[in-house]
Formats: structure tokens, C-alpha cells, sequence
């Protein structure tokens, strides 16, 4: 199982250093040189608000963790 989801993600890891330039690429060619700055920064915000929306989901594996005193 863990060989497969290494090789899944090595994957993605690939497909995405050929399609990100690419987009990024035609982003600066049709909003201008700033065009994926923007973009990238829009991504990373939307990151950001997922991951405190999910942040209280993360809380209930931490309790799983602990050891009973």
C-alpha cells in the first residue's frame, strides 16, 4: 500500500512540473507579467482558508495520539 501511494505521488509530483510552467506560461502571456503572481497568490490564500476551515477536523485525530494517563 505505501509503495503504491509513493508511486501515486511521485506521479502527481511529475505531471505537475510539466503542466505548471505551462499554465503559467499562458497566464503571462494573456494577463502580463504579473498575471501569475496573482494566480499563485490567489492558490495559496485559497490553501490558506482551507486549511484553517479543516483545522478543527485535525483536532480530533490529535486526541487519538495521546496515551491514557
Amino acid at each position: 500500500e505505501q509503495g503504491g501511494l509513493l508511486g501515486v505521488y511521485h506521479s502527481v509530483l511529475a505531471l505537475a512540473r510539466v503542466i505548471g510552467p505551462l499554465l503559467a506560461g499562458l497566464i503571462f502571456d494573456f494577463s502580463g507579467e504579473n498575471g501569475p503572481y496573482w494566480v499563485g497568490g490567489t492558490l495559496m490564500v485559497m490553501a490558506l482558508c482551507f486549511t484553517f476551515s479543516r483545522w478543527g477536523a485535525l483536532d480530533q485525530f490529535s486526541e487519538l495520539d495521546e496515551e491514557p494517563a
